[in-house]
C-alpha cells in the first residue's frame, strides 16, 4: 500500500503562476520601454538630419544673397562679416573655394580639410556632409540655378571663372544636436530603467521563492510535530496490549505439542505480534527524535557496527585508510545506516553486494549506501523521505523519514538518486561544526 503526504500545499502551489506572471509583466514592460525609446531615438535621428538639411539650405540662401548683392568689393571682409553675423546660428566657416582647392575668400576656421569631392555644379540644394561628431558641411555652387534668387538679377561683377567656384559653409547644427542628445539620454535612461526593472523582478523572484521555501518548511515541521505527537500516543497505547498478546501467544506455543495444528497458528500470532511490535518501535523512534548528543566518533566504526546489526552480507566497504573522528550522535547515525542497509538488502538480490562508501569532501563527511536493485522511480527522489510514503506492500514508510530527521538534526543532508551503473544510491553529508 502506498501512502503519500501532501508534498506542496495547494495555497502555495497557486503562487507559482502569479510569481511567473509578475516576472513576465516586468519583462514585457522593459521590452516595450526599450522598443519605444529605440523608435523615438531613430525618429530623432531622422528629424535631426532633416533639421540639419533645412538649416544648411537656410544658411546657403542667406550667404548667397549677401555675396551676390555685395558686389565685387572686399570679398574677405564680406565673408568675415557673414561669419560674425551667423555665429549664433552655429556657423564656423564660410569659404569660396575652387574645384582645385584654391581658396578665393574665407573667414572663420574650417572644421575639416577642404576635400570637396563631387558637387553638382547646377544644383540648387546644397550637398550635406557630416564632419566630426557634431558638425556639418554644406557644399553648393556659388552661382545659383535659374530662379534660385527669386528672379533677382545676379551681380554683374561675377566673372566667368566664378562659375566654377563652390560655396562652403561649416556649421554646428545646435538644434539637431540637442534633439539627438535628448533622444540618446532618453534611450539610455530607458535601458537603465529596463535593466533595473528586470533586476528588481529577479530579486523579488528569489525572495519570494526563499519565503515560500521557509513557509513550506514551517508547514512541514508543523505536520511532523503533529504526526510525532500522534505517533507517540499510538505507540504507547499499542505497546502494553501488544506485549500481553505476544506473551500469551508465546506461552501457548510452548504448551502445544509440535504435531498440533493449533501450534502453527499460535506461532503465526507470535510472528505478527513481533511485526506489529517492530512497527510500534519505529513509530516511537520517529516521534521522539529530538536533540542530539554529539561526540567525536570513528565514522568507519559506526558503519561497521550498523552492518553487523543489519546482517545484510555481502557488503563492500570503500573508505580511505584513515578517517578523522567526526562529531555525531553515534546511536542515531548508526540507526540511520541500519535503515539504509535494510532497505538496500530488500531491494537487491540476496547474493548481490551492497556498497558502503565513506569519504571526506572539504568540511563534509560523506557516507553512501548503494544497492543493486531496480532503482528509484522518477519523481520519487524526494517523496521517499516523506513519512508513510512507500511503494512496498509491507513497510511503514518511516525508515527514510526517520533517517532524514536525524541527518538534518546534525545540520546535514540526505539525498537519493539512481546510480549510473544501476541501483539506488543514498548519500549522507554531515558538516564539521565550525
Amino acid at each position: 500500500m502506498t501512502a503519500v503526504l501532501p508534498h506542496t500545499p495547494p495555497s502555495l502551489s497557486r503562487r507559482h503562476p502569479a510569481r511567473l506572471g509578475l516576472l513576465l509583466v516586468a519583462l514585457v514592460m522593459g521590452f516595450a520601454l526599450v522598443a519605444t525609446s529605440l523608435a523615438s531615438f531613430a525618429g530623432a535621428r531622422v528629424a535631426s538630419a532633416a533639421i540639419a538639411e533645412t538649416t544648411a539650405e537656410t544658411l546657403v540662401r542667406s550667404v548667397r544673397r549677401e555675396l551676390l548683392l555685395a558686389g565685387e568689393g572686399d570679398l574677405d571682409a564680406t565673408v568675415a562679416g557673414l561669419v560674425e553675423d551667423l555665429t549664433d546660428q552655429g556657423v564656423r566657416f564660410v569659404g569660396l573655394v575652387e574645384r582645385d582647392g584654391t581658396v578665393r575668400a574665407s573667414a572663420g576656421t574650417a572644421l575639416d580639410d577642404l576635400h570637396l569631392g563631387f558637387v553638382p555644379m547646377a544644383g540648387r540644394r546644397p550637398t550635406i556632409a557630416s564632419i566630426g561628431r557634431n558638425a556639418t558641411r554644406a557644399l553648393v555652387p556659388l552661382l545659383p540655378g535659374p530662379g534660385a534668387m527669386g528672379g533677382r538679377r545676379i551681380g554683374a561683377w561675377l566673372r566667368p571663372e566664378w562659375r566654377r567656384t563652390l560655396l562652403v559653409i561649416d556649421f554646428e547644427p545646435t538644434a539637431a544636436r540637442n534633439l539627438s542628445g535628448r533622444a540618446a539620454i532618453t534611450l539610455l535612461l530607458s535601458l537603465v530603467t529596463a535593466i533595473a526593472l528586470l533586476v528588481a523582478s529577479l530579486v523579488f523572484w528569489r525572495m519570494s521563492r526563499r519565503a515560500e521555501a521557509i513557509e513550506l518548511q514551517l508547514q512541514r515541521d508543523q505536520q511532523l510535530k503533529a504526526l510525532g505527537q500522534m505517533s507517540a500516543v499510538l505507540g504507547h497505547e499499542l505497546r502494553n496490549p501488544l506485549a500481553s498478546l505476544k506473551g500469551h501467544a508465546q506461552l501457548l506455543v510452548e504448551q502445544l505439542p509440535v504435531e498440533q495444528p493449533a501450534r502453527a497458528k499460535a506461532e503465526l500470532v507470535v510472528r505478527e505480534a513481533e511485526r506489529i511490535e517492530a512497527l510500534s518501535n519505529q513509530v516511537l523512534d520517529f516521534s521522539r527524535t529530538g536533540s542530539l548528543d554529539l561526540a567525536l566518533a570513528d565514522p568507519l566504526a559506526i558503519a561497521r557496527a550498523a552492518i553487523e546489526r543489519a546482517q545484510v552480507a555481502p557488503v563492500e566497504v570503500v573508505a580511505p585508510e584513515t578517517l578523522p573522528p567526526w562529531p555525531v550522535d553515534r546511536p542515531r547515525l548508526e540507526q540511520v545506516l541500519l535503515n539504509l542497509l535494510t532497505n538496500a538488502r530488500q531491494a537487491s538480490d540476496p547474493s548481490a553486494p551492497i556498497q558502503v562508501r565513506l569519504a571526506i569532501a572539504g568540511d563534509w563527511l560523506q557516507i553512501e549506501v548503494r544497492d543493486r536493485g531496480a532503482g528509484i522511480e522518477p519523481g520519487d527522489e524526494d517523496k521517499i523521505f516523506e513519512p508513510f510514503f512507500t511503494r512496498r506492500v509491507q513497510g511503514t514508510g518511516l525508515g527514510l523519514a526517520l533517517a532524514r530527521r536525524i541527518v538534518e538534526g546534525h545540520g546535514g543532508r540526505i539525498s537519493a538518486l539512481n546510480h549510473a551503473a544501476g541501483g539506488a544510491l543514498f548519500r549522507i553529508e554531515l558538516p564539521r561544526p565550525g
